[in-house]
């Protein structure tokens, strides 16, 4: 696995994968292009365990070990492992979306980590259109500005997100085929605020997926709340446990959230509650049939 272009990366060998360690074929290839991130979100590990530097793989590279994947062991699928996808687009990730097109490969891409909005102009959501990405997901974790800048240090651009999803549309996206992930139970938060992103991405028929904050040793966030943190175990920290939550109906109504991830189409939920002024307690009510989380 050789990076290139931007920073250095040291210590790391092509190594090619063996599915024999799985003892089945699973369809689809996980891989892994960037390194490095050049922004400062205070409750990510990525700048602190890779560093600021931002560089990638050669692009001929990864290409030929997808292509190598996809004519050796039948992939249809490939996942892409990435923090921040898009940056150096043209060089990196469209040129690998360029080489798969040219060799007419009959694959499907995902990107599990999300993508950052504020870099999808026209051309990329077409090219990811057309690259078959099924699902686009976003990384928003919280469009209120006093939370995104102030709290998780995250420039969050809502003019820029509107844009993004208006991108996404015209490239031929519909509206449940882009997640927006939303960040929960941050220190001080309150499920209104959840509730309020809620609704702001249902404004545009997007799927919401909730993400659970987890105080990772290390982060910005973790530094800020130390004296609260400092004598938790690890396995105190399990996002699911929501240990910055109180109020124990709070709680209950943060725990209740997270099945939305497993509603694969919101849209009947946005019409029947998006209007409501209760629509906390609608919502949470319409969860209801929906077994729980497992605890840890």
């Amino acid at each position: 696995m050789l990076f290139r272009s931007i920073g250095e990366f040291h210590g790391i060998k092509d190594k090619s994968i063996n599915y024999h360690l799985l003892g089945y074929n699973p369809g689809y290839v996980l891989l892994k292009g960037t390194k490095g991130c050049p922004n400062n979100c205070s409750y990510c590990a990525v700048h602190k365990l890779e560093g600021h530097k931002f560089c990638f793989r050669n692009p001929d590279e990864v290409f030929k070990e997808i292509e190598q994947e996809y004519e050796k062991h039948n992939i249809t699928e490939v996942g892409i492992w990435d923090s921040n996808l898009l940056i150096n687009y043209k060089n990196y990730f469209g040129a690998i979306l360029e080489k798969v097109k040219k060799k007419r490969l009959n694959l499907s891409f995902s990107a599990p980590e999300g993508l950052d909005y504020r870099l999808i102009n026209q051309k990329i959501a077409n090219d990811l259109k057309k690259a078959g990405f099924g699902e686009i997901s976003i990384a928003l974790e919280n469009y209120d500005f006093s939370v995104s800048k102030k709290q998780l240090n995250r420039a969050n651009n809502i003019q820029s997100f509107k844009k993004t999803i208006t991108f996404l549309k015209k490239a031929g996206f519909k509206g449940k085929d882009i997640r927006v992930f939303i960040m929960t139970a941050l220190p001080n938060q309150k499920f209104k605020n959840v509730i309020d992103n809620i609704k702001f991405v249902w404004s545009f028929g997007c799927n919401v997926t909730i993400f659970p904050f987890t105080p990772i040793p290390g982060t910005e966030i973790y530094k800020e709340n130390y004296d609260f943190l400092k004598n938790k175990k690890f396995k105190d920290l399990h996002p699911l446990l929501h240990i910055f939550v109180n109020d124990k109906k709070e709680l209950n109504n943060f725990i209740e959230i997270i099945k939305l991830n497993l509603v694969s189409k919101q849209k009947k939920l946005q019409s029947k509650h998006f209007k409501e002024i209760l629509v906390s307690e609608n919502l949470i009510k319409a969860l209801d049939h929906i077994p729980p989380p497992p605890l840890p």
